[in-house]
């Protein structure tokens, strides 16, 4: 009997070491992809004059909704979110749901701080004043049962708006947008040719392509992709500028970049594949230049809404200087009118962002106070499930972005990658890879934070 008791603690010992070795390992391999607390709260990032605060009581089970005004457009519901033991592990999660309708966003690992969950979709579905929304929390809880608050903002997108999205790279536009752009009179232009991608340069991946041949192939990914949402080919196109250089032509605004490059770019072949009347004719390829295309295409467009990326929030240098040229062409196009939609890719706080599988909701994203100016409001747009699937489509068009796992043939080393990461993704269940677009792009919201163009035009020596 004592042999047998001291057999089952030795296994009870060993299994408790493993486990422990599991959980300190997901926990580290995790942790290294947050750039911050998720003890912190988040903000809202906007100035309060242009939010309608409703305050509810919110038990633990859910709230009733209150009766919003004809036009709130996005409404963010404010929950001080507290992990449980298991939510350090796995990740926490909030259910939505009202008479059919059932949304699930998702949250850090070790969640204790404010957040605010999207109800957009669910004011979209019909819930009217007195409903009950119904809201279970998984590994997570909030605190204390009582009173909060929904934040409403009335930016909306009306019909006779024209949309102009500008993405520094091919698949930027429906990576943040492709919803946005879709459901409305859009014109979308890509900055560079994405002839950097480092994605068919690795011979272990099967497939090497030279740089041009990258660029050509990307370039026209740009072109064709967005008529998956409806834009007319005469409406898009893409300027052909190197990619991962804006930030130095910023720099040497009168340098040309295509010149005396080791590896020249046919910068005026890749522009000839625009159909569309919106390119200028004689370009150089320098930042003075590119500055020139865009003022050209805002006098042609007068857009109303102007998709970029968030200089604040997305870090990459290419996607920085892209808000910063559209910035200068507005200032030499004297245009005071209109709003910047702001989208985010890279968010500088996490590459995991949003969080949770492909289809989920997305909450707002992290803000922190004081980081970045007050933004004008907010804006999630919602995509139907016909929409939803259009995106997937277009994204899998895009070379840069579709999976390449099973392109033959395959180097032994590159399987080996292969299972690594496999591996690697049992332990800290953040899927393979962790940071895959498809996952973070494919949902049912796309949310902008928006900016007036005159206050975003005097804020552009701060990014």
């Amino acid at each position: 009997m004592n042999s047998l008791v001291l057999c089952f603690l030795s296994f009870a010992l060993i299994g408790l070491l493993f486990g422990s070795a599991w959980i300190a390992l997901r926990r580290h391999r995790y942790c290294r992809e947050l750039k911050y607390d998720p003890r912190q709260d988040f903000v809202l990032g906007v100035a309060p004059q242009s939010v309608e605060a409703i305050s509810i009581v919110c038990d633990s089970t859910g709230f009733i909704l209150p009766k919003l005004s004809a036009n709130a457009v996005t409404v963010f519901l404010e929950l001080r979110l507290k992990h449980t033991a298991m939510g350090l592990v796995f990740d926490p999660s909030v259910e939505i749901s009202w008479e059919t309708f059932c949304d699930k966003q998702f949250f850090e690992r070790g969640v204790r701080g404010m957040r605010f969950l999207n109800l957009t979709r669910l004011i979209r579905a019909g819930a009217k004043a007195g409903a009950r929304v119904i809201l279970r929390g998984l590994r997570v809880t909030w605190l204390p049962a009582g009173r909060t608050s929904l934040h409403v903002c009335h930016e909306s997108v009306r019909p006779d708006d024209r949309v102009l999205v500008v993405s520094p790279h091919p698949d930027d536009a429906e990576l943040g947008a492709f919803g946005l752009y879709a459901d409305t009179q859009a014109s979308v232009v890509t900055i560079t040719a994405g002839d950097a991608s480092d994605r068919y340069t690795d011979e272990d991946r099967g497939v090497r392509l030279t740089r041009a041949q990258i660029g050509r192939m990307r370039v026209l990914d740009s072109i064709i992709v967005p008529q998956i949402g409806g834009v007319p080919r005469e409406n898009v196109l893409n300027l052909a500028y190197p990619d991962g250089r804006l930030s130095e032509m910023r720099a040497s605004p009168a340098v040309d970049f295509n010149k005396g490059d080791k590896d020249v770019l046919d910068f005026a072949g890749l522009r000839q594949l625009n159909v569309s009347s919106l390119l200028r004719v004689g370009a150089e390829c320098t930042w003075h230049s590119l500055v020139s295309d865009l003022a050209h295409i805002l006098k042609l467009t007068q857009p109303t809404i102007i998709v970029l990326p968030d200089p604040w929030l997305d870090p990459h240098a290419d996607h920085t200087a892209t808000t910063a040229a559209v910035c200068e062409a507005l200032r030499e196009t004297n245009q005071q009118g209109g709003r910047f939609f702001l989208t985010c890719v890279h968010n500088r706080w996490s590459e995991l962002i949003p969080l949770g599988p492909a289809g989920s909701g997305v909450p707002l994203p992290p803000r922190r106070e004081g980081e970045f100016p007050e933004m004008d409001g907010f804006y999630s747009h919602a995509l139907s499930p016909e929409r939803l699937t259009e995106k997937y489509l277009a994204l899998e068009a895009m070379h840069d972005v579709r999976d390449l796992s099973a392109f033959p043939p395959q180097s032994a080393r590159y399987l080996a990658k292969k299972l690594r990461e496999i591996a690697g993704a049992s332990i800290h269940g953040m899927g393979v890879p962790p940071t895959s677009l498809l996952r973070r792009a494919v949902r049912p919201d796309e949310v902008f934070w928006t900016m007036s163009v005159s206050a975003a035009v005097k804020s552009a020596t701060s990014f």
